[in-house]
């Protein structure tokens, strides 16, 4: 009784989340491209482990596959946020972008308890008019690693970003081959899929769900969509140029987080607590360097005193 009681009371907080900010749409119900843009969660992460993103993978695969009316063209899914690139009518994009959410509040109210489901906070919706604009919109959308210096969109492992103009993608195994128990725990679900759908590393194969096909269509060949991808004041601009504004101050939780990220892959060390006295005031220089941090969130971090943080940053 008491889980779905539960299962009722996220429910409920959803349907306030989802009061959107009014906009027209200027597609008026036809098909049409939309930027779905969740907002940072300050106080906790959406994706906590590998498992948590696999999930997140797998989930959005899953509503975009069962959704025959809506195509994915991009997404990006990061430790407190995530972006989605959707082509059809707008009710629609509507529809996957809530049963995508209401999966992840299911996961975060499995793993974190009542405490750890979504906050209320307004979808950013921002239709896409014209092709420039898809263009500089695919490519923040997969910058967004980088711009959080955890990596480059091409080491990346949960956007879309291998999807495109990739000769050699990663073999598969088909859901057909699959157990049957290998299957219930990729899908967390009763819906059957297309058995040719193929899965590599505990997720489903990125080119199985999003129209990759169109988006190199729109690039016309691979040197124009790498030539988007480094393009530096692509943030910026546009941020701009559809009014788009964040910030670059990470929360306790969210430098953790990163603080994770850059001491298993720098200093190869599991946490922060396996780092020698060295390591550890270099990786306060590096936390310093890439993320703002300051001092005093340094301190409950590393749990170094300021005082030796003085002198090193």
């Amino acid at each position: 009784m008491t889980f779905w009681m539960n299962l009722c009371r996220i429910f409920l907080f959803l349907q306030k989340k989802m009061d959107r900010r009014t906009f027209t749409d200027p597609y008026n119900g036809q098909k049409g491209v939309y930027h779905f843009s969740m907002e940072h969660l300050t106080r906790q992460l959406l994706f906590k482990s590998d498992d948590d993103f696999r999930y997140g993978v797998n989930s959005l695969a899953m509503q975009v596959l069962l959704e025959t009316a809506v195509k994915l063209l991009c997404y990006c899914l990061m430790d407190n946020h995530f972006h989605l690139l959707l082509y059809g009518p707008l009710q629609n994009c509507l529809h996957v972008y809530d049963s995508f959410l209401w999966k992840l509040s299911l996961l975060i109210g499995r793993r974190d308890g009542m405490q750890g489901i979504l906050k209320q906070k307004a979808v950013d919706i921002q239709p896409i008019r014209d092709t420039q604009q898809l263009l500089k919109c695919i490519a923040y959308i997969l910058r967004n690693p980088y711009k959080a210096r955890i990596a480059s969109p091409f080491s990346y492992r949960w956007s879309s970003m291998d999807a495109y103009f990739n000769p050699r993608p990663v073999p598969g195994i088909r859901i057909a081959n699959l157990r049957a128990d290998e299957r219930r725990q990729l899908l967390h679900s009763k819906q059957s899929l297309p058995g040719d759908i193929e899965v590599v590393d505990g997720t489903f194969a990125n080119r199985c769900f999003v129209d990759y096909k169109t988006v190199e269509q729109r690039f016309q060949d691979s040197v124009n969509f790498f030539d988007h991808l480094r393009l530096y004041d692509l943030e910026s601009s546009y941020k701009m140029a559809i009014g788009i504004h964040e910030t670059l101050k990470f929360t306790d939780q969210e430098l953790l987080a990163k603080t994770l990220a850059v001491c298993q892959n720098e200093f190869h060390a599991k946490s922060v607590d396996l780092l020698d006295r060295k390591s550890l005031l270099a990786l306060s220089r590096t936390l310093a360097r890439r993320y703002g941090a300051g001092k005093s969130q340094l301190g409950r971090i590393l749990g170094l005193p300021e005082e030796i943080l003085d002198n090193v940053l």
